[in-house]
């Protein structure tokens, strides 16, 4: 039986493993596409599969990593809690994009 302190450590340390994979992944994606804009996006190939090949990757990536940080959020504030903190994130992004959009 795990103590809380160990569970919420082992869903953080989940958390963070997943985020580096997002990051590296993201690293990759970014790095094809400078090449290829290096290139005028001439005998891109290469690149191109290199991004096809990762898609589906990142896409899984992401989603475990979102549902690693819900589980971690909940442990620690609670159901209550981590729903309040999702919104106020929510709503601090939302007004971000009307900034970004004026």
């Amino acid at each position: 039986m795990t103590t809380p302190d160990n569970e919420r450590d082992s869903l953080l340390a989940e958390f963070r493993r997943l985020s580096t994979v997002e990051g590296v992944l993201s690293d990759i994606d970014g790095a094809a596409w400078e090449s290829m804009e290096r290139r005028d996006f001439a005998d891109s190939v290469g690149e191109i599969t290199k991004l096809n090949q990762i898609r589906s990757a990142r896409r899984a990536v992401h989603e475990e990593t979102s549902r690693a940080r819900n589980r971690y959020l909940e442990h620690f504030y609670g159901k209550d809690g981590a729903d309040e903190l999702r919104a106020e994130v929510q709503a601090q992004l939302r007004t971000r994009g009307i900034r970004r959009s004026r």
